[in-house]
C-alpha cells in the first residue's frame, strides 16, 4: 500500500513528532578507488584473510547492513551527527552496494533512501528493507525498480526517541517464521498502529514480532535493557545481545551479555525494577555475561567457507572493544552454554563494529562504522570524525569458491513445484530460502495452489526426505503458509527423530496456536528425552491454552516420575501416553515454559492442586501461577504456608510474592520473624528484608516485629558472650530502617536505638554502632538529640562517631556549637585517614558554618587533594560573603588544582561580582588547561608508554595513595560510587584510560552520569542516577564517603537534568610521580576480567 514518506524528528519522550517529506530520487553511483583497500584494520586467526570490501567514497559511516536475494548490500550509512538536532536535518542514509565482478569488493554504491533520522537497524526482505528509525518501524519500498525507494510504509509507532543512546529501537530481524522481530530499549513507549489502536503503553525493553505487512503484531518476550539484534538457530531458538543486563551489585565490572532468549522470557535490566511483567520464578540468566563491551550485532553462522565446525555459532560485533567475537553454542539442559573467544580483533584503537552478517557464499562481513560515534557506548567523549568506517569482508584461505551463491541461474519463479521443493534441501542458505519464499508466494494465489504445495511438502516431509536441514526447511515453509492444511502437515514433525527438528516442528505449532496438536505435544511434554523440546512443547501448550494440559503441567514440574498414568486410548490425537519418563532434576529455562503455560492458560481451579503436592517444585510452580494469573486465586495463607518451608527456594519466592501484596501484612510480619529469630540471614534474605520492611513500613504488625529485634538486641548487652546471631538480625533491621522511609517511628525505638550506638555493647560493635546511627538519622527521630549531644565532645567515643553523631544532629535539626565545628575542623587535617576526612568535610558542608569560619578552614590547609576539593567546595555553598567569596578565589589558585568550568560556575554563581571579577583569571587558566587536554593526553601517554610499569605496585596504588578504591571496586574490592572496573582493561585502550583519569567529565561510564533532581519543595538533589521503577527513581548520593540509595517519587519531582561534571576529581594524576602513573596504569590495564 502507498503511503507518504515521513520520519521521525526530535521530541520528548516517548512519541515523537514526524516529519513528512518526500525522498529525494538520487542516485549517486561511485567507484571504489584502490587505496581504500590498502589498508585492513582488524586481523583474524590463522587460516583466515580480511580483505577490505567497501570504505570510502562507496560508504563512509556504515552502521548495519542486509542482502537482497540478488546479493546486493543495503547499507545504513551514518551522517554522522551526534547532537540533538537528527530530526531537523535527518542525516543519515541506505545506500546499495554492488559486485560488480565477483571479487568481493564492492564497485558501486547508490542512494536508496535518504533523511533517516537515526537507522537503528535494517532488513531486505520480500523486496522491501524493513528499518527501525525511532519511533517507529517501517517498511521501504521501490515500487517502480528504479533503485529508490518511493513508498514508505510505517508499520508500528510509538516508540522513545531519546536522541543519544539509540537505546529506544532495534532490529529488524527475519525469524524462520517469516516474521518480521525487532527490539524495543529500555525506555517509555506508548506502542500503537499508525491509526492509533493503542497496543501497549509500559517500559521496554522487549522483543517483539509482526507479519512483514504489520499484522500479528506480538511481544515475544523481555530482554537486556538495550537489545540490538537478535538471531535463529535451524530449530527456531533465539539469541539476542546488548547493553544494560546487569545489575552494579552483580560486580566484576559486568554489564552487557547475549541472552538466550525464550518466550515469556524476562531478564535481569541494570537499571529498571518491572512491576508490570509476568514473572514465573528467578529471572533467567544470561548466556554471555561481559563487561561493557557495547555488542551491536549478531548473527548466527549457518554455511560452511569459514569452515563446517562453525555451522550454528553465534558471532558478534562489539563496539567498545573494536572486536568480533565466536560464541560456540553447545546445550545445556533446555537451554545453552557458550565458549568464547576472538574472532577479529583490532589492530588500532579506531575499530568500532556495529554488525556483523553472512553473505550467501559464507564468507563473513563485518561493518566498522569509524570514529564518528561517541554517545553514551563509545570509550571516548571525544569524536573522531575523520576516521571513516569501512567494511571488512573474512574469508578462509584456500576455501573453494562457491558458483551462484543467491541462485539466480536457477530461475526459481518459473520452475516446476517439485524442483523448488527439491531445492529446499540446497546447501546454499540463500538458494533455499529463495525456495521458500517462493513455494510461501505461490501457496498465496488460490486454496488449490496452497493445497498443492502442502501436499507436496507433506508427502518430502514424511516419507522421502533423510536429511534433518532439508526437514527443517520445510518445516518452515509450511510455517510461513497460512491455512489448515499447513497446520496438518506439520504435526508429524513433532514427533521426527532428530531433537532440532521436533523443536521446529513444536515452535511452528506454538506460532500459529494449532489447537490440533495438543496430543502430540503432551505427549511430547512427557516422554521426550531432550529438556529443550519439553521447553518448547510447554510453550506450546501454553500459547493455545487448552486446560486439559494443566495436570500434565504441574506433573512436569515435578521433574519426577508420577504416581499415576493419563488415560490412554488407541486414538493419538485424543489422549497421550503415560508418564513413564522420569524428568531429572530442576532446569530454570523449563521450568520457567512450565509455569507460564500455566498463567496462560489460567485455570486456577485446576492449578491450586499443585498447592496441595509433596513436590517443593510443584508448589512453587503453582503458587507462582495463581499469583500471576489473570484471577488467580492465590491467598495470604497460601504464601504464608509455602513461606514456612525449610527450602529455601520456596521461602524465597514467597517473599518475593509478599511483595506484590501491600495489604498482607500479617503474612510479611510472620515471615520476618522467622527469618529474624533464626539470625542466619543469607544475602538474598537480607534483600528481601530490606524490601519487605520498606514495603510494609506503615503496618502495626510488622513495627512490632521490629521492635521486638531492637529490643532483643538491648537485652543481649549484658551477654557474657556476643550473640552472632542477634547481630545478623540487627544488622538487617538497621539497614532495613535506614532506607524504609518510616516517617512515624514509634517513640519507643528512640531509646533502643540509643542504647546500640554505645562501642561497649557486646553485641553491637563498629558497624552496628554506625547502622544504629544511620537509622536515627533516616527516621528522624528528634527525641534522640538530648542524649547524642554531649557525646559529641565526648573523648571516650572514637573520632569516626563523634563526626557522626554531629552529622545526625544536623540533620535533626540541631546547630552546632563553635567548639562542636572547631573539633570537625580537627578532623579534616591531612594525617586524618582520608575516608575519615571526607565525612568530615561533608559533615562541615552540612553545618553551613559562617564566613569567619570558612576563613579559618582555608588557612589550616595550605594544601589540598584532588579528592578533597569538591568537598572543600560544598562548605562554601551556603555564603554570599565577599570577603570569603575572595579568600575561596585565592585558595584555589594557591591550590592549583584543575576545577571543570561547570564546577567553578556554580561554586562562584551567588558570589557578588567582585568575587567572579576577582577569579577572571583562574577561568581563563582552567579554560587554557581545558584546551590544552588532548595535549596534556597525548604528553602522559607518552611517559607511561616510556616507563615499565608495574601491576603489584599499581594495585597498591589503586588501593592506597591513589585512592582509586574509594569509589571503584576491582573482583569485589573497595566502594560501589563509581564503575566496577574488573574488566576496565578489556573495554578501553590505553589512551581512553590515562583521558578517564586526566578529564574524568570527558566521558561517562553508562549508569554513572550525574544527575541532578529539584523537588516540589525546593530540595535539590545531586547524585547518580540508580534504578527507575513505575513509581519513583533512586538515585546514588555519596555520604561520609559510602553510595547510599535514596528513593524519590515521581510526584515529587519538578525538575531532572543530567550533569555535565563527573563525581571523579580531576587532578588525581598530580599526586603521583612518574613511575607511579605507569605502576597504575599498567595495574588498569591488566584488569581484563570479562
Amino acid at each position: 500500500m502507498s503511503c507518504r514518506p515521513f520520519f521521525p524528528v526530535v521530541s520528548s519522550l516517548p512519541i515523537g513528532h514526524f516529519l513528512r517529506t518526500s525522498i529525494l530520487a538520487l542516485m549517486a553511483l561511485c567507484s571504489s578507488p584502490a587505496s581504500s583497500l590498502d589498508f585492513v584494520p582488524c586481523a583474524a586467526p590463522k587460516g583466515f584473510e580480511v580483505i577490505r570490501a567497501a570504505g570510502p567514497p562507496l560508504v563512509e559511516r556504515p552502521l548495519f547492513a542486509t542482502f537482497d536475494d540478488r546479493g546486493r548490500l543495503y547499507v545504513l550509512d551514518s551522517g554522522g551527527v551526534n547532537g540533538d538536532d537528527r530530526g531537523a536535518k535527518p542525516p543519515d542514509v541506505i545506500r546499495v552496494l554492488e559486485d560488480m565482478d565477483g571479487d568481493g569488493v564492492f564497485d558501486t554504491s547508490r542512494v536508496y533512501a535518504d533523511q533517516i533520522v537515526f537507522g537503528t537497524g535494517l532488513l531486505w526482505y520480500d523486496n522491501a528493507i524493513f528499518l527501525t528509525s525511532p519511533p517507529s518501524l517501517w517498511k521501504l519500498t521501490d515500487s517502480d525498480d528504479d533503485g529508490v525507494a518511493d513508498q514508505r510504509q510505517e508499520l508500528v509507532t510509538g516508540f522513545a526517541f531519546n536522541q543519544s543512546c539509540s537505546d529506544d529501537l532495534h532490529g529488524a530481524c527475519l525469524g524462520p517464521d517469516g516474521r518480521i522481530y525487532f527490539l524495543p530499549g529500555r525506555f517509555p513507549h506508548r506502542v500503537q498502529l499508525p491509526d492509533g489502536t493503542l497496543l501497549r503503553a509500559g517500559v521496554g525493553p522487549w522483543l517483539m514480532r509482526c507479519r512483514p505487512d504489520g499484522s500479528d503484531m506480538e511481544f515475544v518476550s523481555g530482554c537486556v535493557g538495550n537489545p540490538v539484534e537478535v538471531d535463529f538457530l535451524p530449530s527456531g531458538e533465539m539469541f539476542a545481545q546488548g547493553t544494560y543486563w546487569a545489575k552494579p551489585t552483580m560486580g566484576g565490572g559486568l554489564r552487557d551479555a547475549v541472552v538466550h532468549v525464550v518466550d515469556g522470557g524476562e531478564y535481569s535490566v541494570r537499571d529498571r525494577d518491572y512491576t508490570d511483567r509476568i514473572r514465573t520464578g528467578e529471572l533467567l540468566p544470561a548466556l554471555v555475561p561481559m563487561s561493557a563491551t557495547a555488542p551491536s550485532g549478531c548473527m548466527i553462522y549457518r554455511g560452511t567457507a569459514l569452515g563446517g565446525q562453525m555451522r550454528g555459532d553465534l558471532f558478534g560485533s562489539y563496539f567498545n572493544t573494536g572486536k568480533i567475537l565466536r560464541h560456540r553454542l553447545r546445550r545445556q539442559g533446555a537451554t545453552f552454554s557458550a565458549r568464547t573467544e576472538d574472532f577479529l580483533v583490532p589492530l588500532t584503537g579506531d575499530v568500532h563494529f556495529t554488525d556483523v552478517l553472512e553473505d550467501a557464499d559464507g564468507t563473513m562481513l563485518a561493518i566498522d562504522t569509524g570514529g564518528w560515534f561517541r554517545r553514551c557506548c563509545p570509550t571516548s567523549q571525544i569524536a573522531k570524525p575523520e576516521i571513516l568506517g569501512g567494511i571488512y569482508r573474512v574469508r578462509r584461505v584456500g576455501a573453494s569458491t562457491i558458483g551462484d551463491p543467491f541462485g539466480e541461474a536457477l530461475q526459481v519463479s518459473i520452475s516446476p513445484d517439485d524442483e523448488v521443493i527439491a531445492l529446499l534441501a540446497d546447501l546454499r542458505p540463500a538458494v533455499r530460502e529463495r525456495c521458500t519464499e517462493e513455494l510461501r508466494r505461490r501457496s498465496a494465489i488460490s486454496n488449490a495452489a496452497r493445497t498443492r504445495i502442502v501436499d507436496a511438502l507433506s508427502e518430502r516431509l514424511t516419507k522421502s526426505v533423510t536429511l534433518a536441514d532439508h526437514r527443517n526447511q520445510i518445516i518452515w515453509t509450511l510455517c510461513r503458509i497460512d491455512g489448515s492444511e499447513a497446520r496438518v502437515a506439520n504435526r508429524p514433525a513433532i514427533h521426527d527423530k532428530d531433537r532440532d527438528v521436533r523443536t521446529a516442528a513444536i515452535g511452528a505449532a506454538a506460532l500459529h496456536r494449532d489447537a490440533g496438536a495438543v496430543a502430540d505435544l503432551q505427549d511430547i511434554l512427557v516422554n521426550d528425552q531432550a529438556f529443550h523440546v519439553r521447553r518448547e512443547a510447554a510453550n506450546a501448550l501454553g500459547r493455545i491454552g487448552d486446560k486439559r494440559s494443566v495436570p500434565i503441567l504441574l506433573e512436569a514440574l515435578a521433574h519426577t516420575t508420577p504416581t499415576r498414568n493419563v488415560p490412554q486410548t488407541s486414538n493419538r490425537s485424543q489422549a497421550v501416553s503415560p508418564l513413564t519418563v522420569p524428568l531429572n532434576g530442576p532446569d530454570g529455562f523449563l521450568d520457567h515454559a512450565l509455569v507460564l503455560a500455566l498463567i496462560r492458560i489460567g485455570d486456577a481451579e485446576a492449578t491450586r492442586a499443585g498447592l496441595r503436592s509433596t513436590e517443593v517444585r510443584v508448589q512453587r510452580g503453582a503458587m507462582i501461577a495463581l499469583d500471576q494469573m489473570e484471577n488467580g486465586t492465590l491467598t495470604a495463607d497460601d504464601v504464608e504456608q509455602m513461606a514456612a518451608s525449610p527450602d529455601s527456594d520456596l521461602q524465597r519466592t514467597a517473599a518475593d510474592i509478599l511483595l506484590r501484596h501491600p495489604d498482607w501484612d500479617q503474612a510479611a510480619a510472620n515471615l520476618l520473624r522467622r527469618w529474624l529469630e533464626s539470625g542466619t540471614l543469607t544475602s538474598e534474605q537480607h534483600a528481601t528484608l530490606v524490601q519487605v520492611v520498606r514495603q510494609f513500613r506503615a503496618s502495626a504488625l510488622v513495627r512490632d516485629v521490629i521492635g521486638e529485634t531492637l529490643a532483643a538486641a538491648v537485652n543481649a548487652r549484658g551477654a557474657a558472650v556476643a550473640s552472632t546471631d542477634v547481630s545478623v538480625s540487627l544488622l538487617g533491621v538497621l539497614q532495613a530502617l535506614r532506607q524504609s522511609e518510616i516517617k512515624d517511628a514509634p517513640s519507643s525505638w528512640t531509646e533502643l536505638l540509643l542504647s546500640l550506638t554505645h562501642q561497649q555493647d557486646p553485641v553491637a560493635g563498629a558497624e552496628l554502632s554506625e547502622a544504629a546511627l544511620q537509622a536515627i538519622e533516616a527516621l528522624q527521630l528528634s527525641s534522640a538529640k538530648d542524649q547524642l549531644r554531649p557525646r559529641l565532645m565526648s573523648s571516650d567515643e572514637p573520632a569516626a562517631r563523634r563526626v557522626a553523631i554531629a552529622r545526625v544532629l544536623l540533620s535533626l535539626g540541631e546547630t552546632l556549637a563553635a567548639e562542636q565545628l572547631d573539633y570537625l575542623r580537627t578532623q579534616v587535617s591531612p594525617q586524618v585517614p582520608v575516608n575519615a576526612r571526607l565525612a568530615a568535610w561533608d559533615t562541615i558542608a552540612a553545618a553551613k558554618p559562617i564566613p569567619a569560619y570558612l576563613h579559618e578552614l582555608l588557612e589550616q590547609r595550605e594544601e589540598l587533594t584532588p579528592v578533597e576539593l569538591p568537598y572543600l567546595l560544598k562548605c562554601f555553598a551556603e555564603t554570599q560573603d565577599e570577603a570569603t567569596g575572595l579568600a575561596l578565589v585565592a585558595a584555589l589558585e594557591k591550590y592549583e588544582l584543575p576545577i571543570h568550568p561547570d564546577t567553578l560556575e556554580r561554586t562562584l554563581v551567588h558570589f557578588p561580582d567582585a568575587v567572579r571579577a576577582r577569579a577572571a583569571g583562574l577561568i581563563a587558566k582552567q579554560a587554557e588547561l581545558a584546551a590544552a587536554q588532548a595535549a596534556r593526553i597525548d604528553e602522559l601517554q607518552a611517559v607511561v608508554s616510556q616507563t615499565h610499569g608495574d601491576v603489584r605496585r599499581g594495585r597498591e596504588l589503586f588501593f592506597g595513595k591513589a585512592s582509586c578504591s574509594l569509589c571503584h571496586q576491582v573482583q569485589g574490592q573497595g566502594a560501589q560510587i563509581g564503575p566496577d572496573l574488573s574488566s576496565i582493561g578489556a573495554i578501553r585502550k590505553p589512551r581512553d584510560l590515562i583521558e578517564a583519569v586526566l578529564v574524568p567529565s570527558a566521558s561517562f561510564a553508562r549508569g554513572y552520569e550525574p544527575v541532578t533532581l529539584t523537588l516540589n519543595d525546593g530540595r535539590v538533589l545531586n547524585g547518580l542516577m540508580g534504578r527507575e521503577t513505575a513509581a519513583e527513581v533512586i538515585i546514588v548520593v555519596v555520604e561520609d564517603g559510602k553510595p547510599v540509595e535514596k528513593h524519590v517519587s515521581r510526584a515529587e519531582i519538578d525538575d531532572a537534568e543530567l550533569g555535565r561534571v563527573s563525581v571523579m576529581p580531576q587532578g588525581l594524576e598530580r599526586t603521583l610521580t612518574q613511575q607511579e602513573l605507569a605502576d597504575l596504569f599498567r595495574y588498569l590495564q591488566a584488569c581484563q576480567a570479562n
